[in-house]
């Protein structure tokens, strides 16, 4: 098991300044360790001016459709890397946890949205110092229902920065909530007009990538915008 499932039925589930849930010891700590140690490398991402993503050169003839950079593996779930590349742990917290039925059952309860018809989407993101967008207030296309952001991070200093800010408006100040990008803490938002959110800039003195992993509840209608 690598989801400790009480602390994610267990979330606080905010709705000022819109729906948004905070989570604690969402991993279990045995399986949290070897997720970190086996995320996957810098070598199989492609470098964007906001991080590491990706890479479809990798990819390439492991996808349904070639150089879309995403590996289909059931019905209603993708994933940015091919399963078969992936460590045991993560093939677990994948396959039989966040493509659940249970996963998708609690997310709805926490949300209060219907997401049967919904594909999960699971990226994996390295971030570092550079500009980017991601750094600037703003809020998710109408494609993310829901998303939910694990943090790979064993130790992360404050003055690094890199953390996930929840913004009552689109000004950057405007902060309600700040998530540091550590192993034990993880938030989820649901898509509205009003839910703007930020990355903190993070800092060149950082020593670490920001390791997170992206969880997207997304409507079949829209699919097409991952390929």
């Amino acid at each position: 098991m690598v989801l400790n499932w009480n602390a994610l039925q267990n979330a606080v589930v905010h709705k000022n300044p819109y729906c948004w849930m905070q989570f604690e010891n969402l991993l279990e700590e045995d399986a949290s360790e070897k997720l970190i140690q086996s995320f996957p490398s810098v070598e199989l991402f492609v470098q964007r001016d906001d991080g590491w993503f990706c890479n479809p050169s990798f990819l390439e003839g492991k996808v349904v459709e070639r150089n879309s950079g995403w590996h289909s593996n059931v019905e209603k779930g993708m994933v940015s890397f091919p399963i078969q590349e992936l460590s045991e742990v993560w093939q677990m917290l994948i396959l039989q946890e966040l493509w659940s039925p249970t996963y998708r059952k609690i997310m709805e309860e926490l949300s209060g949205l219907n997401l049967e018809n919904h594909s999960v989407i699971v990226s994996f993101e390295r971030r570092h110092s550079r500009p980017a967008r991601s750094f600037l207030p703003h809020t998710d296309g109408k494609h993310k229902t829901l998303t939910h952001l694990l943090y790979l991070q064993e130790q992360w200093s404050v003055e690094w920065g890199g953390s996930f800010c929840v913004l009552s408006s689109d000004q950057p100040e405007s902060v309600v909530y700040e998530n540091p990008p550590v192993i034990n803490s993880s938030v989820a938002i649901v898509q509205s007009d009003n839910s703007w959110h930020r990355i903190a800039p993070i800092s060149p003195r950082a020593a670490h990538h920001r390791l997170s992993v992206q969880i997207v509840f997304t409507a079949p209608d829209v699919l097409h915008l991952y390929e």
